[in-house]
């Protein structure tokens, strides 16, 4: 009985700890640019936190690098944006560089709302840079695979030509299976 008590009082001290935490700006910030995220994979792992980093467009050849150099199984970095209308969350965009079987590659991947909706155009714009994205599945999720060496050139171009976005706005980066900065 005695363990049962000391169990509610830690998880009653856990939920007001969080209430408080949540008042605090510099942390209600931080958790809303947070993801928790697992593996839908054969190996079940244990849920992890990804952070939101601030990057610039001229950062993607480094990042791509860190990503290469890496020995991890996962890689990815994603980049989520806004485009200039973008009036909503359902606005935002994901746009992701991985390495699959050794190689970079840029991932439309079909989770978002605009990403769904935008699927066609990303196709068109990327036929008429010269890449051929070719759809796949991993893990019950949909996307859209360019696999080259110009991954990082397809990204910069999609993000600055496609959407707009001047070349000195900062994109949000997650990214697993590398170090950065």
């Amino acid at each position: 009985m005695k363990a049962i008590i000391v169990g509610l009082v830690a998880v009653a001290f856990c939920v007001t700890a969080v209430l408080v935490a949540l008042q605090n700006p510099r942390i209600s910030g931080w958790l809303k640019s947070s993801y928790i995220v697992w593996d839908r994979a054969e190996q079940v792992r244990a849920p992890r936190l990804l952070t939101a980093v601030d990057v610039q467009i001229e950062d993607l050849a480094a990042i791509a690098s860190a990503m290469s150099q890496s020995s991890a199984e996962v890689r990815y970095a994603t980049l989520a944006f806004c485009p200039p209308e973008c009036r909503s969350d359902d606005d935002g965009l994901n746009v992701q560089l991985s390495v699959e079987n050794g190689r970079i590659g840029m991932d439309w991947v079909l989770l978002g709302p605009r990403n769904i909706r935008d699927r066609e155009k990303f196709i068109a714009f990327a036929e008429t840079e010269g890449f051929a994205p070719i759809p796949k599945a991993e893990n019950d999720v949909s996307f859209l695979r360019v696999e080259s060496e110009k991954a990082v050139e397809l990204v910069v171009a999609v993000v600055t030509e496609l959407y707009e976005l001047p070349a000195n706005e900062a994109l949000s980066l997650y990214h697993e299976g590398f170090d950065w900065p």
